[in-house]
């Protein structure tokens, strides 16, 4: 069983993706949405409303009948919630608070705006109208509160020992399930943490997730391999994974070939910058916006062999291309994540060479709260 801890109406493309690939789903949101006002929105009296959450849109449906008013929403997702709801004028911006004000641009200086929002907002959006020249009236429609328990359900699940996985889309609502999950803490080792969960949960988060938050359309994944295979199953595991993220929804899955990266910049002798540009250029023709870089055969310390040179050349600029500020996300697994951690200039050591020594195996488990429990010493 794996529980999503999301609110019930986000969690529904999740769910019904993992359900689809065999998976058991229990939805166990860590917040609730609680709607502040009860007063009526007469939606007319405002040249425009803009709604930068559907929670903010549901409680705007709720509260007037005015649905021929015009809405600008933050993004697409908004936008499809407030038709889906009725109204008939609704405007997306196309993704940030940033673009809703490129958006007020094309409205007459002096215009009433109706900012309906959260009770905490990320950013002054009211302020940064006003320097515009609108006069702006904010509306906070709800607040989000954290869940204080557990459902019963859940805690039956978690003791029982159903639970194989949880799926979490914020540090926010990791911690709160940590928190509220304490009790169960022994039982919750043993959830499984793989790199099949890790992929489904890479491919939603950065599709569904982002789609939700910002209301942008995402790119293409790029698949860190070669066609020129340099050690064993290299490009059927590319073509597998390939296969899998297309299969739980992925629009558009490419292969980042690391051998021609390196050609395209005139070999490795080109040095690092050619690499970055070559990878730069790739990046920006196939509209790629987020990799994965699946585990390698070798281990940056493992023998017999390294990870393949152009590998880790790659790997380097792409790590490059972040730290200069591009728009970039990557999973890297196992093998591909010590790749990063490489280039990242962190030395990496093998657990059982820390706790060959029974000091360093001590120091260890220290923290364990219960270092009797599954095979502890």
């Amino acid at each position: 069983m794996l529980v999503l801890t999301r609110a019930s109406a986000d969690s529904a493309k999740s769910r019904g993706v993992l359900e689809r690939l065999g998976f058991d789903v229990f939805v166990e949101p860590m917040f609730e949405v609680v709607h502040l006002r009860t007063e009526a929105l007469r939606l007319h009296s405002y040249g425009v409303t803009v709604a930068t959450s559907r929670n903010g849109v549901d409680v705007i449906a709720k509260l007037t009948d005015e649905r021929d008013a015009c809405i600008l929403t933050v993004g697409d997702s908004t936008m499809r919630r407030a038709t889906a709801l009725g109204f008939t004028n609704v405007v997306s911006a196309g993704g940030t608070v940033h673009d809703i004000l490129s958006c007020l641009g094309a409205y007459q200086r002096g215009a009433k705006i109706l900012y309906a929002r959260g009770e905490e907002v990320s950013c002054d959006l009211r302020s940064a109208a006003e320097e515009m020249g609108f006069e702006v009236e904010e509306a906070v429609l709800y607040k989000v509160v954290a869940r204080k328990d557990l459902s019963p359900q859940c805690c039956d699940l978690l003791m029982n020992g159903e639970v194989s996985g949880v799926v979490f889309y914020s540090t926010g609502t990791a911690k709160i399930f940590t928190e509220l999950s304490g009790p169960y803490s022994r039982l919750l080792r043993n959830v499984c943490k793989c790199a099949y969960m890790a992929l489904c949960c890479f491919l939603m988060g950065c599709i569904y997730t982002f789609e939700s938050a910002y209301g942008r359309r995402v790119g293409t994944i790029g698949v860190l391999s070669t066609q020129s295979v340099t050690y064993p199953h290299e490009y059927n595991t590319a073509v597998g994974i390939t296969e899998l993220l297309v299969k739980l929804g992925a629009k558009s899955v490419t292969l980042l070939d690391y051998n021609k990266i390196v050609e395209g910049a005139g070999g490795t002798s080109a040095g690092m910058a050619a690499i970055k540009d070559s990878l730069g250029r790739f990046l920006r023709e196939n509209g790629v916006d987020r990799i994965l870089i699946p585990g390698n055969y070798y281990n940056v310390v493992s023998p017999p062999l390294p990870p393949t040179p152009n590998r880790q050349l790659v790997t380097d600029a792409m790590v490059g291309l972040i730290d200069d500020g591009a728009n970039l996300r990557f999973l890297a697994i196992c093998g591909g994540l010590q790749n990063v951690l490489h280039s990242k200039r962190i030395k990496l050591n093998k657990v059982r060479d820390i706790l060959g020594s029974d000091k360093m195996a001590d120091s260890h488990n220290i923290a364990d709260p219960d270092r009797g429990f599954l095979g502890f010493p």
